[in-house]
């Protein structure tokens, strides 16, 4: 197995976002290196520090989402579903709000 340098990780961050979308700006982008928000309230969440969204969220304990606001989602809504402990959803939410449960929302 070859050893990753760091001119070798560059190229593939480079070709990884110049192919685009959400998939490269998540794993190039996102993924929590700019912080997450542990949520066990039924209050307004918001992404932290000027970010513009969440790229994931990973359920800590069974939980159904108030509102779901996924700038990235087509189709039918998010809300009334009852997401199992240990799913991790991903895409650009914007902001949440819990009915039940408890979330952890990575920027």
């Amino acid at each position: 197995m070859a050893d990753i340098t760091e001119r070798s990780f560059q190229g593939f961050v480079r070709k990884l976002k110049d192919m685009g979308g959400f998939f490269a700006e998540t794993v190039v982008d996102g993924g929590g290196q700019a912080g997450c928000h542990t949520e066990t309230g039924v209050s307004v969440v918001t992404p932290p520090g000027g970010a513009t969204h969440f790229t994931s969220i990973t359920i800590l304990a069974d939980a159904q989402f108030a509102v779901l606001t996924d700038s990235s989602e087509v189709g039918d809504g998010t809300t009334g579903i009852t997401y199992p402990a240990g799913l991790t959803i991903f895409g650009k939410f914007t902001t949440f709000t819990l009915a039940s449960g408890k979330v952890r929302a990575y920027v």
